[in-house]
């Protein structure tokens, strides 16, 4: 459970002050998990930085209280083992239940649809430290598998989309290393999500500002929740084909497991129009 929760936090940590916590020295069941989850972080670090601008621009932290992400659900104030990690994640350390509040939420780890609100025991696989749910309706940008910071490049994201309603995340990106920020040295790029009847619609914006080593074009695979197989894929108006893989290329893909539409899109190169994709199912 510390793991997980050294993990789910603005800056990792391991709690080690007294101990040997070293992840090779914790026998190859746990080193294993503690390379899952700090796989999964560098994965994360697009969602991360973007909460953490969020927490600059606004105040709102990164790690928030129930009582803060949901002020008028009963009962939150008395959630004191978990949080929302950013508006998307909703996770648990150290608590024996967890309380959805209400709305739809899905279990990141097994892929199970959950209603709440509900009061739920803490389960969670074997090889995980904890619970984690994915609020319906999230937009969450993926980066590439990392071992640090700045290893790959980052030009083509994978966003992972649960449509519910309409929703919205914006992505900020900066160089990562000086205070250009602070001056508007920034690339955001706002994505949005319109779920209705057997329609879902996703708009991605062009990016707007710029900072020193931004990357010249931007790719994104897309993987999309949707209940069905769609019969009607289009990107700006333009109808795509059914792939015939999972690599989709110029078409789209349906994985029946995952209940997920999978395409790739590239950004205008111009920066000037938006990438809007349609599915119906």
């Amino acid at each position: 459970e510390g793991i997980h929760f050294g993990f789910w936090m603005p800056w990792s940590q391991v709690c080690s002050w007294a101990y040997w916590r070293h992840p090779w020295l914790l026998g190859e069941k746990l080193e294993s998990m503690f390379r899952f989850y700090a796989r999964l972080r560098y994965r994360l670090l697009p969602y991360i930085y973007s909460i953490a601008h969020v927490a600059h621009r606004t105040g709102m932290p990164m790690m928030r209280a129930m009582p803060l992400a949901f002020p008028e659900e009963e009962g939150a104030d008395e959630a004191l083992g978990q949080y929302m990690f950013g508006d998307a994640f909703l996770t648990a350390a150290f608590a024996e239940t967890v309380h959805l509040p209400a709305g739809n939420w899905i279990d990141f780890w097994t892929g199970e649809r959950l209603n709440g609100p509900a009061d739920l025991p803490v389960e969670f696989p074997e090889d995980r430290g904890g619970p984690l749910y994915v609020r319906s309706g999230a937009i969450i940008p993926f980066g590439p598998e990392m071992d640090y910071v700045g290893q790959k490049p980052t030009a083509t994201l994978e966003l992972l989309v649960y449509p519910e309603g309409q929703s919205e995340f914006t992505l900020y990106e900066d160089d990562g290393l000086s205070f250009g920020y602070e001056q508007g040295q920034v690339a955001e790029t706002r994505i949005t999500c319109l779920a209705k009847g057997g329609k879902v619609e996703l708009t991605i914006d062009p990016r707007r500002g710029e900072y020193e080593g931004m990357p010249e074009r931007r790719a994104f695979r897309l993987k999309i929740s949707v209940p069905a197989k769609p019969h009607h894929v289009e990107v700006n108006d333009v109808a795509l084909a059914e792939a015939a893989s999972s690599e989709g290329g110029l078409g789209w893909w349906y994985d029946l497991g995952e209940s997920q539409v999978r395409l790739n899109v590239e950004e205008d190169p111009h920066r000037t129009v938006p990438v809007t994709v349609q599915i119906v199912y």
